[in-house]
């Protein structure tokens, strides 16, 4: 659970993680990463994110998140977002990207919020701030990586 917005070349997110099995509430750390000139954030799977954090170079890196979802032998609910060459892309449980044709957009129990406040002119960083005071699966610092 959690949120990932991008709005105008800024991805930004939550930092916070809930467990399933216990509902506690643990502070994981960003959940975005500039990989070469790519951006990618994540909402859902922790291990997902490590395992995409672990990516050097944005050269074919749809298909490399594409070879870790499929490798991956847990069925784990994930979301990941990535922007590249100005095109942004989302897998949503899936193992094959969709292109995303908005001009911002979020991800995670938080997107709804997001993207009502982006839509009323908030920033990414000011969207996530709105999905962590309304959403209680939302939580934590606020972390950001740019294109610039």
């Amino acid at each position: 659970m959690t949120i990932v917005a991008y709005k105008e070349g800024v991805m930004a997110s939550d930092s916070m993680i809930s467990s399933r099995e216990t509902g506690d509430k643990l502070i994981f750390g960003p959940k975005v990463c500039k990989i070469g000139s790519a951006l990618v954030g994540a909402s859902g799977s922790a291990q997902i994110l490590r395992k995409i954090k672990e990516i050097k170079s944005h050269v074919n890196i749809l298909n490399r998140i594409s070879s870790i979802l499929d490798d991956d032998e847990e069925d784990h609910d994930f979301d990941i977002m990535v922007v590249l060459c100005g095109k942004k892309f989302v897998f949503d449980n899936s193992v094959v990207p969709c292109e995303i044709y908005d001009e911002f957009f979020a991800i995670g129990s938080g997107s709804s919020l997001a993207l009502g406040a982006m839509s009323f002119g908030a920033s990414a960083e000011e969207a996530v701030r709105v999905a962590i005071k309304h959403n209680v699966f939302c939580g934590g610092e606020v972390y950001s990586v740019s294109l610039g």
